[in-house]
């Protein structure tokens, strides 16, 4: 009898432990609140979502050195509001192209990569169609969009088509 109440009372104080270690971690992790955007931000988010339909939301990083501010809006009937949306799904359809042509400049610029040397040097697996009338795929190429590969892959309109989604094949 004895040997259990010890136990329990051991319990009891890891249970104890493992409560406060806990609520510890979790006010050390707790997320930063947001910090309302300043006049200036305000401004320019208010001049880009004016022009757009309600309920349409926008979300930015305000990068300063080391430090990040997240800020985010939404036009609504009455104005634009600040929200809190660092956690909100978007798709951001055809901005990927610059986020790709910009980490490709970044990647000139280091000399990392050269924009006349053809994509095959940079893949680790035989191209199917490395090349068009005798000129290989250059990395400038993808970057311009002028490589003379397909805009979308085979099939998927017509998938598109036969799911009632014929104005975004995605």
């Amino acid at each position: 009898m004895r040997r259990t109440r010890i136990r329990g009372k051991s319990l009891e104080r890891r249970v104890l432990l493992l409560l406060t270690l806990v609520c510890c971690f979790a006010a050390a992790v707790r997320a930063e609140e947001p910090i309302p955007p300043t006049s200036e931000e305000h401004a320019l988010i208010e001049k880009c979502l004016s022009p757009l339909p309600t309920k349409v939301q926008v979300a930015a990083a305000v990068v300063q050195g080391d430090s990040v501010r997240f800020l985010g809006a939404e036009k609504t009937a009455g104005g634009i509001r600040t929200l809190d949306n660092r956690q909100s799904v978007f798709e951001i359809g055809s901005i990927t192209k610059v986020f790709t042509a910009t980490l490709l400049a970044q990647q000139v610029v280091k000399g990392t990569v050269a924009l006349d040397r053809p994509v095959q040097e940079y893949v680790p697996f035989p191209l199917k169609a490395p090349g068009r009338g005798g000129v290989q795929v250059a990395l400038k190429h993808l970057g311009s969009h002028t490589s003379g590969m397909r805009h979308q892959p085979p099939g998927i309109g017509m998938r598109a088509m036969l799911r009632g989604h014929s104005k975004d094949p995605f």
